[in-house]
């Protein structure tokens, strides 16, 4: 069976087959590709999945990541869908440290791309994170960038609020 019908089926926010699909790649990392694959299904429960797959794997075996971070920074941060961009700045998050300078640039334009346009609060949220973790490589002396996290400390979702508001405090 396919990856892409393991992914499929049963409720869209529950996990389904995806631990087994996890443990099928930790056992044999030659199937990530296949596994990558599932970004182009059509079914955004597969590509939710998916992306919750790379996660863990990533997670249990970090230096996969080193080989796929190109793709991700250049093909999954751009999937049209909130789950792949959440997991795209969370996982560029944790592995921050595996990044050249350059993919580090890419990732830092990538959290102020999704702040400026996406509305999904876990990405909201995943983005204000990524920036708490790298202040560093923020300008906060640059109104613009200060406007933007201010938005957020008056959004009406109480965690985007609440996570802009402790960031806004810890500000160099």
């Amino acid at each position: 069976m396919s990856f892409e019908q393991s992914l499929k089926g049963g409720h869209p926010n529950s996990l389904g087959n995806t631990l087994e699909v996890v443990d099928a790649v930790l056992g044999n990392t030659d199937k990530m590709e296949d596994l990558f694959l599932c970004y182009q299904s059509d079914d955004e429960t597969v590509r939710l999945r998916t992306s919750n797959a790379f996660k863990r794997i990533f997670r249990a075996k970090p230096e996969l990541f080193n080989e796929w971070k190109k793709r991700f920074i250049k093909e999954v941060a751009e999937i049209d869908q909130p789950s792949a961009k959440w997991t795209s700045i969370q996982i560029l998050n944790e592995l921050f440290d595996q990044l050249v300078e350059k993919e580090k640039t890419q990732s830092v334009e990538i959290c102020l791309m999704y702040l400026r346009n996406e509305e999904d609060w876990i990405v909201i949220n995943q983005s204000l994170n990524f920036i708490r973790n790298h202040l560093e490589r923020f300008d906060f002396k640059d109104l613009e960038m200060m406007k933007l996290l201010n938005f957020f400390v008056d959004d009406k979702r109480k965690s985007i609020s609440k996570n802009a508001e402790k960031l806004i405090k810890i500000l160099p």
